[in-house]
């Protein structure tokens, strides 16, 4: 056992989660108590590791790393407390016996990075935001933020994947082109980066996500990353012309019509004909039995795939379908589950692209009818309810979510069909 290490990184612990690691006023000392560190005294049950354990404290006594104080009549056989040296010699030392950087310097060098990284944003708020964050709790709390607890290196491809991701946030990029951009290997960010940045985004929208987790794949599509490219579903009289001239008309479609995310990008301009109802279905399993004919579909309604939280290029094509409805008698509405996720995906999307947007199947009759089928909630996410109850913005959902909060019950889109 190398004592050495062992007792240096305990008082050293000790040492930077004090007061006196930010605050040279303070001379309160650090000590180690040996009547609490019970695992070290059991192994000084051991003959041998005693000598080793007293000459490790014999030693730092003599480069004036630690002060030892003896039990009564114990001198230099049976140490009561360990005391830090505290001067700036001693505790170079101190680390350098240990192994470890020094935090101060470790504090130093992140707030540095974050400062400059700061600065360098111009598009994503969120980003800029959670950097300054980090900046405040390094500065104020003198401990590296649990975002930041890598070694430097790691830390730069942290910080370097985000200002990447502020630069091509509007953009759909594929996951290993993103790596191969930004780390100049098609693999290095989902083996050394990947589970890292999830953590941030998942912290940093924690409040759009509160109470219906998203998956992995979602949290990487709100910022534009995806494993393949995205594939825009729908079913309605739709005629499309793209930048180069052509023209695609997918109303014979009537089983359902797909497009990838560079399709959707290119069209110059959407003819909605005889559209006069656009339904957004947030769930596949619904979208899919909609449009089919056993399903609900008129011959005027254009049915959008929604999926859960839409991603930056999904967000484009909702806004294109939008701006082609202008002037137009078309009515919007939005299906999704009777939950909160449900309340959050229907108040994005009319708070970002569509006004005038109105709930389908997401009242109190339709929740009513469907309770019996529903899903049983808990206090907490009981109280994610109360705060939307409290909420103006979703006043259109406060009838239907008091009657979930009486029957603690939330409604799956699935269970409709």
């Amino acid at each position: 056992m190398d004592y050495r290490k062992e007792i240096l990184r305990r008082l050293l612990d000790k040492y930077e989660n004090s007061k006196s690691f930010y605050d040279d006023s303070v001379n309160r000392r650090i000590t180690l108590i040996m009547s609490e560190e019970k695992d070290i005294s059991d192994r000084l049950e051991s003959a041998d590791e005693k000598i080793d354990f007293t000459d490790c404290l014999r030693y730092l006594e003599s480069e004036n790393i630690a002060v030892v104080k003896w039990m009564k009549y114990e001198e230099g056989n049976l140490a009561d407390r360990i005391y830090l040296v505290r001067e700036p010699e001693s505790l170079n030392k101190a680390y350098c016996l240990a192994g470890r950087k020094r935090l101060a310097d470790e504090l130093d060098t992140l707030k540095i990075l974050l400062r400059e990284a700061a600065a360098e944003i111009k598009n994503e708020k969120w980003i800029r935001d959670f950097f300054l964050e980090m900046l405040e709790y390094a500065e104020s709390r003198h401990k590296i933020p649990r975002f930041f607890k890598g070694t430097q290196n790691e830390n730069q491809d942290l910080i370097r994947a985000l200002l990447f991701l502020n630069g091509h946030s509007q953009e759909e990029i594929l996951m290993r082109v993103f790596s191969i951009r930004c780390f100049h290997d098609s693999k290095y960010f989902e083996k050394n980066v990947l589970s890292r940045l999830l953590s941030v985004i998942r912290y940093c929208f924690r409040e759009e996500n509160e109470g219906d987790a998203l998956n992995d794949e979602e949290l990487l599509s709100l910022n534009g990353i995806r494993k393949s490219p995205e594939i825009m579903e729908f079913c309605g009289n739709l005629l499309i012309t793209m930048e180069n001239g052509q023209s695609i008309d997918y109303s014979k479609m009537i089983y359902g019509a797909y497009m990838n995310s560079e399709t959707a990008d290119h069209i110059r301009n959407i003819d909605l004909g005889d559209t006069g109802k656009v339904t957004f279905i947030e769930n596949k399993t619904n979208y899919l039995w909609y449009i089919s004919g056993a399903g609900e579909r008129k011959k005027d309604e254009l049915v959008i795939y929604h999926g859960g939280c839409y991603s930056p290029v999904r967000g484009r094509w909702f806004q294109k379908i939008q701006e082609a409805a202008g002037g137009k008698d078309i009515v919007f509405r939005h299906a999704s589950d009777i939950d909160a996720g449900g309340f959050r995906i229907f108040m994005r999307l009319k708070s970002e692209i569509i006004p005038d947007l109105i709930p389908y199947r997401m009242d109190v009759r339709t929740y009513e009818k469907y309770k019996k089928y529903g899903v049983h909630f808990d206090e907490k996410y009981a109280q994610i309810l109360c705060n939307m109850l409290e909420d103006e913005s979703y006043g259109i959902f406060h009838d239907v979510i008091s009657c979930m909060l009486n029957d603690r019950t939330k409604i799956e889109q699935e269970i409709m069909i």
